[in-house]
């Protein structure tokens, strides 16, 4: 059966995940006059709240490629590190030189053998905010030779089909994110990649390979890109509630806004930090984040460090405090999700 005719009967179930995706309705700007202050409870841990409004800054270091040599021929991690901090640069955040924080190769080599996360893990020049490490698991290069084959039908008439060659590649890594100077691990994501072509000509060859092989880890960071954005998702935190004086939906303002890349429409998570539970485990962290509800960024009153959130489920609100941590939520668009379903 035909690929494109497995797919069909998928559209429309597809198509109506989209619709329901959009059901919630953030009220609009004219609607902002009928909503009212509200009371709302400090969260058990209130945060500080920094108004320093720079961008995040990110060292991306060299992935390590492992020993295959088709992938240092490839300069494999080299090219995948370039292909993570262009992702991340076009969506304003700020690339630092890996080579202004000398000793940091070093301090990551420590860190990943004692997994300390110590204040002091690197006590280098302070120029970034996080450090992505990357590191190839798997990759694999081949051509394999398909004959020319010639048919005849029932009339006589013959059909040829050429010899071909058909290549195809792929390679998989594991990206690490490490908050700096503790070099605690924050996050890490599994990417896959992979591409093919078929030709009359190439044979298997060196040449070939490397650029297949750059080019299935270009496509394994398009199609992880939702997943490595969330890693550096914009974080900001509960300051105010407001009730509509008819419906009693509620809205909750954030410390976060324009200039921090919201816009009217996009998601975000917000969670309650509270106390982790006392735990044997050394380096155990000292909070944790418990989901409380989602929402969207409402047309209304979003200036360049505020913005209000519609939730999702307004049974929700009740739960809500101020000063509860919010996250912006990179999701995957239509094109992208069913790539990602196809790898």
């Amino acid at each position: 059966m035909h690929p494109a005719l497995r797919l069909r009967p998928l559209l429309p179930l597809i198509a109506l995940g989209l619709v329901a995706g959009c059901a919630t309705k953030a009220p609009s700007v004219r609607e902002s006059a009928e909503f009212v202050s509200a009371p709302l409870r400090d969260a058990e841990l209130m945060p500080e709240i920094n108004e320093d409004r720079s961008n995040v800054k990110v060292i991306v270091v060299p992935a390590e490629e492992g020993a295959d040599r088709l992938v240092r021929e490839a300069a494999l991690g080299r090219h995948l590190s370039g292909t993570i901090g262009q992702l991340l640069g076009g969506r304003g955040i700020e690339v630092v030189d890996e080579n202004l924080a000398s000793g940091l190769g070093d301090a990551l080599k420590r860190a990943e053998l004692t997994s300390t996360g110590k204040g002091d893990a690197y006590a280098g020049p302070k120029v970034a905010n996080f450090t992505v490490k990357a590191s190839i698991s798997s990759s694999n290069y081949g051509a394999s030779y398909q004959a020319a084959q010639r048919f005849t039908d029932k009339k006589g008439k013959v059909t040829v089909i050429p010899a071909t060659y058909n290549h195809s590649a792929n390679m998989s890594a594991t990206v690490r994110v490490y908050e700096m100077p503790s070099l605690r691990l924050v996050g890490s994501v599994n990417i896959k990649g992979s591409t093919s072509f078929s030709d009359e000509r190439t044979q298997a060859n060196v040449g070939t390979g490397v650029a297949m092989l750059r080019k299935a880890a270009e496509n394994a960071t398009g199609a992880n890109r939702t997943e490595l954005l969330n890693l550096f998702a914009t974080k900001g935190y509960v300051v105010a509630r407001r009730m509509h004086s008819k419906n009693k939906n509620s809205v909750f303002q954030v410390s976060i806004g324009k200039i921090d890349g919201l816009k009217a429409g996009d998601q975000v998570d917000i969670f309650s930090v509270r106390p982790a539970e006392k735990s044997l485990l050394k380096n155990a962290p000292a909070t944790e984040e418990i989901f409380v509800a989602s929402g969207v960024v409402a047309p209304m009153l979003l200036t360049d460090t505020t913005a209000w959130i519609s939730l999702e489920d307004d049974a929700q609100a009740v739960k809500i405090r101020r000063g509860d941590l919010v996250k912006q939520k990179h999701t995957k668009g239509f094109m992208e999700s069913l790539n990602k379903a196809l790898q």
